[in-house]
């Protein structure tokens, strides 16, 4: 009955033979434990609880300088969740009745024991251990869970996480992770499958944190009297990234800290993070660097109009143009502009193929935009109609006004300075589409832009696009698209957060 961590066991007794026949008689390692040390005196003992903290503690009584009552004692006033298992050549009632006082697991006597018995109340002991282990991690995840959220926390299980310092690693993936995961593992999540991963390269003690929720696993190693210990967890996380996937990435802190500095770090580089995850070639980033550069740079949230993408894909563009753009985007390591423009170049183009989170890297990121901006290049010089100056002239205004609820022909005739049945005809001719229907699929295509790139409220962009009713808008929009505007927000929106 091997437990998934194997649990920690110190053998005390004053005769060394005792000792060595009990790491001789039982297979520790089978049944899933470890034996952190052995002492032949109290003293000793607990200088070594102290050092590996076992959850199992197997001691004799009588034994020099400190003896087992007295060890049990010690031991108590520093952990209230040890197993005490008593081992003695006496059959005396006041041995056992101190014993039970203090909440020894079992009594037993040495000329009784066997390999078998020992074997089995180690398991009743380790089944039990198990137990309170997953009651206890459920508790912790949820006060964490609502820690990370920003809550205050009062709770006694907390304030000993509070009060420690943690070498923290967190594992933020993106949509395309949760694809591979949901494929090879379809009953699992991607936070279950990543902690398998990482069981498979770690070792996580009861004093660890592990933490796991819909974007992000969090470890918390108390720090090792190892000084490379940092490293070698690092490095183990590093080789478990070919489990992960290219979509998966480590960030972690370079050294150790509270879970409130972790907090602090952690909701200050959250959208920097989120640009890493989708853009670092690296596949383990250190959140102390990330922390350090924003201090010294203060960069303003920046977002881009459909104009402006508009013109980036002009025919008096370039790709030197659009390539000093993007570095630019870059140098501002925000995540925003770059989801607008994709969805915006997808709209142009009809591309969908891709979703945002294939991307290999920024260069994979441009070089789709400059093969957008060639394909649009090539539709804007392939498929140049030739339109006449007043059907020219009736797009340019319907593209200057389609925003105003009163465009109609009348207006665009009058402007035009020819009559509505004139224009009508032209424009059907030339363009195969009705005033009408030009003017309605330029609106739809805006408002699918300010769908997948804005916050608007529907009757915000039902207005912005010359809808006065957002009734009338959400009808002519599932006409188009097939989709009401609030589901075609949703079903298209591609997610890359590690956040909440």
């Amino acid at each position: 009955m091997k437990q998934n961590r194997e649990i920690k066991v110190l053998l005390v007794d004053d005769d060394q033979l005792v000792l060595d026949d009990l790491i001789r008689s039982i297979n520790w390692k089978k049944e899933g434990f470890h034996i952190v040390g052995t002492a032949t005196n109290g003293k000793r003992a607990l200088s070594l609880f102290k050092a590996f903290h076992p959850q199992i503690v197997i001691t004799d009584v009588i034994m020099p300088i400190m003896n087992g009552i007295e060890l049990i004692k010690a031991i108590k006033s520093i952990s209230d969740k040890t197993e005490f298992l008593i081992l003695s050549s006496y059959d005396e009632f006041d041995y056992a009745k101190s014993a039970m006082s203090l909440g020894v697991t079992d009594y037993l006597l040495k000329m009784e024991l066997t390999p078998v018995l020992m074997t089995n109340i180690l398991l009743e002991i380790s089944s039990k251990l198990e137990n309170e282990q997953k009651t206890f991690s459920l508790h912790q995840q949820l006060l964490l869970q609502e820690y990370m959220k920003h809550r205050d926390i009062a709770s006694t299980i907390f304030d000993s996480i509070l009060h420690k310092k943690y070498n923290f690693y967190f594992i933020g993936w993106s949509d395309t992770y949760k694809y591979q995961v949901f494929n090879q593992h379809p009953l699992k999540t991607a936070s279950q499958q990543t902690i398998e991963n990482i069981s498979k390269v770690l070792h996580l003690g009861d004093r660890d944190l592990i933490f796991a929720n819909d974007h992000y696993v969090l470890i918390g190693y108390v720090p090792s009297k190892l000084s490379n210990s940092s490293s070698l967890h690092l490095k183990a996380l590093r080789d478990s990234l070919p489990l992960l996937a290219n979509s998966a990435k480590v960030f972690y802190t370079n050294n150790a800290c509270s879970i409130k500095h972790f907090r602090t770090i952690y909701e200050e580089t959250l959208n920097v993070c989120n640009f890493e995850l989708l853009f670092s070639e690296d596949s383990c980033i250190s959140l102390d660097e990330i922390y350090s550069n924003m201090e010294h740079k203060h960069t303003q949230p920046i977002s881009i109009e459909s104009t402006t993408i508009a013109q980036l894909y002009s025919k008096s563009s370039t790709e030197e143009a659009i390539k000093e753009f993007l570095d630019k985007l870059y140098s501002c390591k925000q995540t925003e502009p770059f989801i607008s423009l994709y969805h915006y170049t997808n709209t142009l183009t009809g591309q969908k193929e891709f979703t945002l989170n294939m991307f290999t890297g920024f260069d994979s990121f441009c070089s789709f935009i400059i093969d957008a901006f060639h394909t649009l290049l090539t539709q804007q010089y392939d498929s140049i109609p030739a339109y006449s100056a007043h059907v020219n002239k009736a797009i340019a205004f319907i593209e200057s006004n389609f925003a105003n609820s009163t465009l109609s022909t009348e207006s665009i005739a009058d402007n035009l300075g020819i009559s509505c049945g004139r224009l009508s005809v032209l424009f059907k001719k030339e363009t195969g589409k009705t005033l009408v229907e030009y003017i309605t699929d330029y609106r739809i295509q805006h408002a699918t832009w300010l769908l997948l790139n804005s916050n608007k409220k529907i009757y915000e962009i039902a207005s912005a696009v010359g809808y006065n009713s957002s009734q009338y808008f959400s009808q002519i929009f599932l006409h188009k698209t097939g989709k009401k505007p609030l589901d075609y927000r949703q079903s298209s929106i591609t997610t890359i957060t590690i956040g909440e």
